[in-house]
């Protein structure tokens, strides 16, 4: 008996020994990897879709994850049991813009596994489209900003606009001089060859037409007929750089350009292709249609203007480097900007309705340089590029933060689909 016992001690030293070594049970709590618990690698929506990935657990005897949520902060609840060889579920939710909370155990025959950290998302009407032209990415996230949802790898992507009517997204390629559309779940995709380097882009949502501004010496811009047909070329009074920005005006039917020289174009597409310029516009800035009563917001280095329909100059904010804006259809001109008088940055709106500004963060977001206003279904929220963080800022409507999404470069350019 004591022979027995003293042979088998060797064994049970060894079998001891190996509880040292790297766990690689995944029910394990001490598991490096898991926790004890699935994990979620990816979670993401699209309008009311919630789609959810996780690593699938190798271990033997697996019967079923489980999948709990919790909404705004209530307590999680079980709402739905899933088979052991799936790592991925899709459904929908039942309300937009609420914040819905996220975690995963799995069933084995003789034990359960810790339930998973939550994950949080917030779906909504739209998705965020977001081109980094240093990157050599477009990236569409989730409506909360947090997520990212599918990616087009590309050369260069400076610009891009969604043509929500058709359902397809077109980007200007920069040094690999073309503009791509793609249809907006990525199935399709046609490229169109320039000769020349474009710099932004726009389209008439009525009909689909395309338009691309390149650099040119001769001065032209490039115009794709939405249904179809040849490609053809607007003359323009003047030659192209980098700095050039243009935007649609819906209200107008006009195409309004920002150039180089504190001068603003418009080109009438209705009144037989004609030009108008508007100079004395103090330093060279960023263009947007005003969406609501026509003409257009101009964002410099000196401040916030606005071109009305009457051709007047109205100067709306001075002594603000304004580094990006972004105008809706509901009267509102968001902007981000450097005040020069007290040395620190803004962000704010400015109601067209009532003439009236309202400030939507302070001092303490700084290094802003580009806003995209993001329509939900009753409010407009906003998101920026913090450059100085190399990260892209979600907020809500009366500027509270809803999530952040990173790395992203300098150059950036926003579309809401």
């Amino acid at each position: 008996m004591n022979r027995i016992t003293q042979a088998a001690l060797p064994i049970i030293l060894i079998i001891i020994g190996c509880s040292n070594r790297e766990r690689n049970n995944p029910l394990d709590p001490g598991n490096p990897v898991t926790n004890g618990a699935p994990v979620i690698e990816r979670i993401y929506s699209n309008r009311d879709r919630i789609n959810i990935e996780w690593n699938r657990f190798e271990v033997n005897g697996l019967e079923q994850y489980l999948l709990y949520q919790g909404v705004a902060d209530e307590p999680l609840t079980l709402i739905n049991t899933l088979d052991a060889d799936t790592n991925q579920v899709v459904f929908s939710v039942p309300q937009l813009e609420q914040k819905y909370r996220y975690s995963l155990q799995a069933i084995t025959a003789w034990d359960s596994s810790r339930i998973s950290a939550e994950e949080t998302i917030i779906p909504g009407p739209v998705n965020l489209w977001i081109a980094d032209y240093y990157a050599g990415k477009v990236r569409q996230l989730s409506f909360d900003g947090r997520h990212l949802n599918r990616t087009i790898g590309l050369e260069s992507p400076l610009a891009l606009a969604l043509d929500r009517q058709r359902d397809r997204v077109v980007i200007a390629d920069h040094w690999d001089q073309l503009v791509a559309v793609y249809d907006l779940d990525l199935t399709q995709h046609s490229d169109f060859h320039l000769d020349r380097r474009p710099v932004d882009l726009t389209i008439n949502p009525a009909n689909g037409d395309i338009f691309i501004l390149p650099v040119s010496d001769d001065g032209f811009i490039y115009h794709l007929p939405g249904g179809g047909g040849v490609a053809d070329t607007i003359d323009f009074p003047v030659s192209a750089t980098t700095y050039f920005s243009m935007d649609f005006g819906p209200v107008d039917n006009a195409l309004w350009i920002s150039a180089g020289n504190g001068a603003v174009y418009r080109y009438r597409l209705d009144a037989g292709g004609s030009f108008s310029i508007f100079s004395g516009i103090p330093g060279r800035g960023e263009v947007q249609a005003d969406q609501f009563f026509g003409g257009c917001y101009i964002g410099t280095g000196q401040g916030l203007y606005h071109i009305n329909s009457d051709n007047s100059l109205d100067s709306l904010l001075t002594g603000v480097n304004i580094t990006g804006i972004s105008s809706t259809a509901g009267g509102y001109c968001f902007y981000t900007g450097y005040n020069h008088n007290d040395q620190s940055w803004l962000t704010g709106r400015y109601n067209s309705l009532t003439g009236e500004f309202e400030q939507l963060l302070g001092a303490e977001w700084d290094d802003l340089y580009g806003i995209q206003a993001v329509p939900g279904a009753d409010e407009v929220g906003f998101i920026v590029n913090q450059t100085g963080e190399w990260r892209l800022l979600r907020f809500d409507h009366q500027g509270n933060l809803m999530g952040e999404y990173e790395p992203a470069d300098a150059i950036i350019d926003f579309a809401i689909e």
